[in-house]
């Protein structure tokens, strides 16, 4: 069942819904999701071993910082209004 909401909610994205997906996603993972040069500032705020980055269908990079979600957030990582 998971994996099938996973799935949806990924697939959602690619249609242009990429903030709802990154906020369903990291709620679903227990991680921080984000794309383009807001991963720098995440890189730097996760542990190493907690960190990936990977390429979106459409060419951007795309990165996750996973269990750490208890970390405080920096101003930086702060979500543009929907």
């Amino acid at each position: 069942m998971k994996k099938t909401i996973l799935v949806l909610l990924l697939s959602t994205g690619l249609v242009g819904c990429e903030t709802l997906t990154r906020i369903a996603l990291e709620g679903a993972t227990n991680s921080r999701v984000r794309y383009g040069s807001q991963c720098e500032s995440l890189r730097l705020q996760c542990r190493a071993e907690n960190y990936s980055e990977w390429e979106t269908s459409e060419g951007k990079r795309g990165c996750s910082c996973a269990g750490e979600s208890s970390q405080s957030r920096a101003p930086g990582d702060m979500q543009d209004p929907i």
